[in-house]
């Protein structure tokens, strides 16, 4: 079993190429990029007053959105496995969807 192990685990070294190695940094790049936009999301959700009432459905929009965002990752990501999309858009596009619409909903809240 072990030499079966180490079999597959050189075979896939073996190919690695350089663009796969781009398209790597690029989504660990991207991840950094996604937790960006989780931040800009909860401060969406947190910076109202507490005087305007509506804690409940603050907390639950939070929740909402992050695991929306986390939906959203996780189909971009098995899309881009599957060779459907570029691994690079797969990587990239919830991050930019989700600091879009955090700054759209951010800026919304703070200038009406």
């Amino acid at each position: 079993m072990t030499a079966e192990v180490l079999e597959r685990v050189s075979g896939s070294a073996r190919t690695v190429s350089g663009g796969m190695a781009q398209n790597g940094r690029a989504v660990l790049h991207a991840v950094a990029q996604t937790d960006q936009a989780m931040v800009l999301i909860a401060a969406t959700v947190s910076l109202r007053f507490a005087r305007f009432g509506g804690i409940g459905w603050m907390i639950l929009g939070g929740i909402g959105a992050g695991f929306v965002l986390y939906v959203v990752t996780k189909v971009a990501k098995d899309l881009g496995n599957a060779g459907l999309v570029d691994p690079s858009a797969a990587a990239w596009s919830p991050a930019v969807i989700g600091m879009l619409i955090g700054f759209s909903v951010l800026l919304n809240q703070e200038d009406g």
